[in-house]
């Protein structure tokens, strides 16, 4: 090719006519399974997104599956405390549920914007409640038995006590190291075990103690 001024001797391509340029783009555009591809959108979606087989919408959230989104300590690297999660604030909470930081999930009453009353939150009804809660709205929270669904014996046996009609966590036998403590008391509640939360200076239950005024003793104390 002959140079375009004296002294210039770059070769310059010659320009592709816009329909070559306009079917290689459509080419391209079909081999990511784009517009135009044989590929479905269910497809393309399967292939992003792996389906996990313990359960999870997504293998990589699985931790049994050992996916990358999840951390160390079992749990969503991004709503990690511990591993400093990008959804994380400087308080050790998510950034959405925090009021210091102004979380875009509180409402102006300090409340969930989806759970406040006042400001007609979709989580809530027509009579007052949770939708999940509510019997007359047919709340998830309620089996098919008319009973809450984590206290029916027939749809969640394995939550029962082997020892009692109780919870598991409500019985004194099954929930020691939880609730219950060694000396098969609640830990809120143990004096053995240097004195629980819910004791106060004098060894008594916060809520009847007399001498901190505290409960029902402050109004008869009069």
């Amino acid at each position: 090719m002959q140079p375009s001024e004296p002294g210039d001797y770059t070769l310059h391509r010659p320009a592709l006519p816009r329909v070559h340029c306009a079917l290689r783009a459509l080419r391209n555009t079909r081999a990511r399974g784009g517009i135009g591809s044989r590929v479905s959108p269910a497809q393309r979606s399967s292939k992003m997104h792996a389906p996990c087989p313990h359960g999870k919408k997504r293998q990589s959230e699985c931790v049994q599956c050992g996916g990358k989104l999840v951390c160390e300590h079992g749990k969503r690297r991004a709503q990690c405390a511990h591993c400093d999660g990008s959804a994380m604030c400087k308080h050790r909470r998510r950034r959405a549920h925090c009021a210091e930081c102004g979380g875009s999930s509180l409402c102006v009453h300090g409340k969930f914007r989806s759970r406040c009353f006042d400001c007609g939150g979709f989580a809530t009804c027509q009579h007052g409640k949770l939708k999940s809660r509510c019997r007359e709205c047919g709340g998830s929270a309620y089996c098919p038995h008319d009973k809450q669904r984590v206290r029916c014996g027939v749809c969640n046996p394995q939550a029962f006590s082997e020892h009692s009609r109780l919870l598991r966590f409500e019985c004194r036998f099954c929930a020691v190291g939880r609730a219950y403590c060694e000396h098969r008391k609640l830990r809120r509640l143990c004096r053995d075990c240097g004195g629980g939360s819910g004791l106060c200076a004098h060894g008594v239950i916060k809520f009847n103690c007399r001498e901190c005024g505290n409960g029902w003793c402050k109004l008869h104390s009069k």
